[in-house]
């Protein structure tokens, strides 16, 4: 059941972010900005709790490889050598410019939202993000189909045994 909640987060997740590059498009043909992917800088907070601990353990995990990193790029040279010939490209590509974690507060607090939800059983979680993949998006997650009106004709039914 854990694994079909995984799969539906990344599912709620991949819908939400091509609605918002959707949106954000549009305001760059308005604006003549160039589209294009950019990372997501937005406070875990501000994610919708069905997938925000997908995004939480992903940054988390981030983090981890980026502290691991840095501590072996700081054991293997020494930090006070400064070479006066390297300029700011010299410097970025040996990793010693100044590094930036724009998300470390935010994985440190406390989230009551996202433990309440979960600490709901993984069936009552799935079955959350199912509905709001239906409300939201058209889509049914066990038929894997995005239906074109909110009517949703064709598809069996809200649960997994509906659609045996």
């Amino acid at each position: 059941m854990e694994g079909l909640f995984g799969t539906a987060m990344r599912v709620a997740e991949r819908m939400n972010e091509e609605r918002e590059e959707e949106v954000k498009g549009q305001v760059a043909e308005v604006c003549d900005e160039k589209p294009g992917r950019k990372i997501s800088s937005k406070p875990l907070k501000q994610i919708n709790v069905l997938w925000r601990g997908l995004i939480r353990q992903r940054e988390e995990k981030e983090r981890d490889r980026r502290m691991r990193y840095d501590l072996h790029q700081s054991l293997s040279r020494l930090p006070t050598y400064d070479d006066a010939e390297e300029d700011k490209d010299d410097k970025r590509a040996l990793s010693k410019d100044k590094i930036r974690y724009t998300l470390v507060e935010d994985l440190e607090e406390e989230d009551p939202e996202l433990d309440a939800f979960l600490a709901l059983e993984p069936a009552e979680r799935l079955h959350k993000v199912v509905l709001h993949l239906r409300e939201e998006y058209n889509y049914c997650f066990w038929c894997k189909f995005t239906y074109p009106d909110n009517e949703m004709d064709g598809c069996p039914g809200l649960t997994e045994e509906d659609h045996d």
